[in-house]
């Protein structure tokens, strides 16, 4: 298995979380009923790593067309721990996300990990809640009208720990 993670220069890892945290809001969804309930609640915040993972694609610019770009950031470690990019937005390529942050993090079965995300119908296809249950990740997706990507929460403090 090739590793393509350190293809991207930090510059860009750094804008592709950027992106995912600072998502322009979606759309509200006709499907709501068959849809997660919102675990969340707008509080993007995790005490530790696999705690809350957020989920998000979107469309990019080449100059052979558009590509799409489906993230998982580790809210706690504000890292993208899954990514995969494909000329179409099927299910797949956002299950394939799941499957490489899965094995890049591997997380507790039923460990307290939620995974979030918008109401994409990507994202609430039977296969990729079918996969959250079988790696006993909790499921939430955002409310209707809400930007669940606005993950504006306050940075670790970088202050320095030496004595004054």
């Amino acid at each position: 298995m090739r590793k393509t993670v350190n293809k991207f220069s930090p510059e860009v890892r750094a804008r592709a979380v950027r992106m995912v945290l600072d998502h322009e809001s979606e759309h509200p969804s006709r499907w709501a009923a068959a849809c997660p309930l919102d675990r969340v609640n707008r509080q993007f915040r995790a005490p530790c790593p696999n705690r809350l993972w957020v989920s998000e694609f979107t469309y990019v610019s080449t100059w052979q067309g558009f590509v799409y770009v489906a993230f998982i950031v580790d809210v706690f470690a504000r890292y993208i721990v899954g990514w995969r990019v494909s000329r179409t937005a099927h299910t797949g390529f956002v299950l394939d996300a799941l499957e490489q942050a899965l094995y890049q993090r591997q997380p507790a079965h039923r460990g307290g990990l939620v995974h979030h995300s918008n109401r994409g119908s990507q994202y609430v296809a039977i296969k990729y809640t079918e996969r959250l249950a079988e790696a006993g990740i909790e499921p939430s997706v955002g409310s209707i009208g809400d930007s669940f990507m606005t993950m504006r929460s306050p940075k670790p403090s970088t202050a320095s720990t030496k004595p004054s």
